[in-house]
């Protein structure tokens, strides 16, 4: 029985495709990450689907994550976190001058706005994750006063995303 030399090269040309050419290692590819942005307000989950921008690198504001819903049912909802100190010294941590806003804005014939807003630095965010471009934190059970004199609203949210310039 005669082997072609066309049959070496064919079978030389599959075994190279399986187990790969010595030396070369495949290249890290960027985990492609939707920012997002989801918060639970006195116990109701609202998404923030689009409309989420991640920033960081500012002198008085050092990172801040914004939020906006689409308008459904001529309600818009707009949520901010912003913190003075980032990044933390280590991952996970914390950052503890942070401020949070909430407003929700009715629009159409007769327009009012309701805004929670923490004046005072003092709300707590987790980290969990920072590589220089990926971000995904938390903030929990963070009480906002109403700066339009409604009661004030509980909040906990999460957001993960990538600092806008970084990707």
């Amino acid at each position: 029985m005669q082997i072609s030399v066309r049959a070496i090269v064919v079978a030389a040309f599959v075994v190279g495709l399986v187990a790969g050419t010595p030396g070369s290692a495949p290249a890290k590819k960027k985990l492609k990450v939707k920012n997002a942005l989801t918060a639970t307000i006195d116990g109701t989950a609202i998404k923030f689907p689009k409309n989420v921008r991640i920033t960081a690198g500012g002198t008085t504001v050092a990172f801040m994550v914004l939020g906006q819903t689409r308008i459904r049912g001529h309600v818009l909802r707009t949520f901010a976190v912003a913190c003075g100190d980032f990044p933390p010294g280590s991952i996970p941590g914390t950052s503890t001058h942070c401020t949070a806003q909430y407003n929700i804005t009715k629009v159409g014939r007769h327009p009012s706005s309701k805004l929670w807003f923490n004046a005072g630095a003092d709300q707590t965010v987790t980290f969990l994750q920072y590589d220089g471009s990926l971000v995904e934190g938390t903030l929990t059970e963070a009480a906002l006063p109403s700066v339009s004199g409604d009661p004030s609203v509980s909040v906990d949210v999460h957001f993960i995303g990538r600092i806008a310039g970084t990707h």
